[in-house]
């Protein structure tokens, strides 16, 4: 079903253009909304969409998180059975096997660096990484301090539906 919500916005601007008075009293602004217009109408099937959206959003969330965990499990197989193929080629001392699958080889691999004691490595040898921290910026600009580069804005609006 299509919402036509170019009509509903000429219906509102047709109320307010007829009875000026509405911009002064809220709750006879809200009961002629409801009884002149589509409003109410309008807006819960939107909400309706919104929450059906929200709930498609938390439902690709929980497909995404099983799907990671699934991708984890078979990560930890594919180990597994590496280790197994591994102590396999060891014990029957073999460097290299070619199977119609695949062809397995027994590699040595690079030297890698152990971390006995982080605390001991000397400081040039650490990465810092330069973030921007939005909440001090925030409380120093509200605080009433010039910041250069960064400035705040008016505000914005939003809805919320509960």
């Amino acid at each position: 079903m299509k919402i036509d919500i170019d009509a509903l916005k000429m219906q509102i601007s047709l109320l307010f253009d007829q009875n000026p008075e509405l911009a002064e009293d809220e709750d006879l602004r809200a009961d002629m909304l409801e009884g002149s217009t589509d409003l109410h109408d309008i807006l819960s099937k939107l909400v309706g969409r919104e929450r059906e959206a929200a709930e498609i959003v938390e439902a690709i969330k929980s497909r995404i998180d099983k799907i990671a965990e699934r991708r984890n499990r078979f990560k930890d197989r594919q180990q597994a059975l590496r280790s197994v193929i591994l102590s396999i080629m060891q014990r029957a001392e073999l460097r290299k096997l070619e199977l119609a699958e695949a062809t397995i080889s027994v590699a040595k691999t690079g030297r890698a660096v152990q971390v006995l004691d982080e605390d001991q490595i000397p400081d040039g040898f650490f990465k810092t990484k330069r973030e921007l921290s939005k909440t001090l910026l925030k409380e120093a600009l509200n605080a009433g301090e010039t910041v250069p580069g960064a400035v705040l804005d008016n505000g914005d609006v939003t809805v919320r539906i509960s």
